[in-house]
């Protein structure tokens, strides 16, 4: 559509929808354009609709273009619905007063799954992570971190990541869950580590200890310390490769400085202790929560669907590996109730290199400072755990269980 204007020369022309122009009032002051409306307050004067000074008229967009009003209906229409986060937080709003109502309306059934949680923590867990929370303290103290940043330079290379992680590295593998997140935090806060680099890093060394997995895992729940090595083995291959997959392409070394600092024994135990509290919270609160969905009967809708997939149902894992998403300890239990052979094994290496979302969100707590999101951390969990199902699956059917 066009329009006819009159330009400041006083000439007629063609103009689009998009006109932007003045007026000269002091040439065309007794044209009818002007209308007899004046605002004394702002000395202004009204042509047309459009407003202007005693001096001059500007009109913008005369006629509105098709594309501006389409652009302002998408605003509206953006404003009236609910965001993904939006979405999000009603969700977990109306699951954690659920959960409040059923603690109310069962307090001792609740209770006592939340003190069955504790016992698991306090029985399994907490021996597996303790000392080592303590003494990697302590050695960090000492200035061991700066020392292992020289040995390890070339081989952490490989993996994108700079040598002041090698402290990272080595003491994750040892420890298991959460030391990975914690000490890549501790890291990124002393500027050893960058924001893709913390990505690159929890890829690699989110992984359970040997302690848990053999002693815990292999020796207590599945009775054989064989299986418990075999269970090992396929997580420590699955984060070396799921290092590899996920390294960090931005390589830049950031070599560490001297920072030894003499933390007294108390502040070692305080700080083991916080992070112990937070670790022993979270599976307190998933064992809970792990009764209440079975309650609800989310866990046998969940297996139920499961069990389409042939391979799970002649296996009789499907429930294992819905707790096993909840939490890894109470899904290898029950994943250990249908037997132990190479398919069950692959499974409960799945669930432990996967960690559960017990462990998944206890990492993010300390990974949340280091700009790692809760979705990149949890595809790199995904990708480990099928990683770890393969190698084990593998060595169980070479080796034999």
């Amino acid at each position: 559509m066009k329009s006819k204007i009159l330009n400041p020369r006083g000439r007629v022309g063609e103009g689009s929808q998009n006109l932007s122009f003045t007026v000269d009032l002091s040439v065309e002051r007794d044209s009818r354009l002007i209308g007899p409306l004046k605002n004394k307050r702002n000395n202004k004067y009204a042509v047309g609709g459009f407003s202007g000074t005693r001096e001059k008229i500007r009109i913008d967009d005369a006629i509105p273009s098709l594309d501006k009003v389409k652009r302002k209906n998408k605003i509206r229409s953006a404003k009236s619905r609910l965001t993904s986060k939006e979405i999000l937080y009603f969700t977990l709003s109306a699951a954690i007063i659920i959960c409040m109502s059923a603690i109310m309306i069962r307090p001792d059934r609740y209770s006592k799954a939340f003190e069955n949680g504790l016992s698991l923590f306090v029985l399994n867990v907490l021996p597996a992570i303790f000392p080592y929370l303590f003494f990697t303290k302590i050695l960090s103290s000492l200035g061991v971190p700066e020392k292992m940043a020289k040995l390890l330079r070339k081989p952490l290379k490989i993996f994108g990541l700079p040598s002041s992680c090698a402290f990272l590295v080595v003491m994750s593998f040892i420890s298991g869950y959460p030391m990975g997140a914690k000490l890549t935090k501790e890291l990124y806060d002393d500027g050893g580590l960058s924001s893709s680099g913390a990505r690159a890093a929890t890829a690699l060394t989110s992984i359970s200890g040997p302690i848990f997995i053999i002693g815990t895992v292999g020796a207590a729940i599945f009775k054989s310390v064989k299986a418990g090595f075999i269970l090992y083995a396929a997580n420590f291959a699955a984060s070396i490769l799921n290092g590899l997959v996920w390294r960090n392409k931005n390589y830049v070394d950031t070599p560490m400085t001297a920072n030894i600092n003499k933390a007294k024994l108390s502040d070692a135990v305080y700080d083991t202790v916080m992070t112990v509290l937070v670790v022993g919270g979270y599976i307190a609160i998933f064992n809970m929560v792990a009764d209440m969905l079975k309650d609800f009967g989310v866990i046998e809708g969940l297996s139920n669907a499961i069990d389409l997939v042939p391979i799970i149902r002649d296996s009789g894992a499907s429930e294992g590996l819905v707790y096993g998403l909840l939490e890894m300890t109470k899904g290898c239990m029950t994943l250990s109730k249908a037997g132990t052979n190479a398919l069950i094994l692959a499974f409960s290496a799945g669930v432990t290199a996967f960690g559960g979302l017990s462990v998944i969100i206890q990492s993010v707590t300390f990974l949340s400072a280091c700009k790692v999101s809760f979705g990149s951390f949890l595809i790199r969990k995904i990708t480990q755990s099928l990683f770890a199902f393969l190698i084990c699956l593998a060595i169980s059917l070479l080796i034999g269980v």
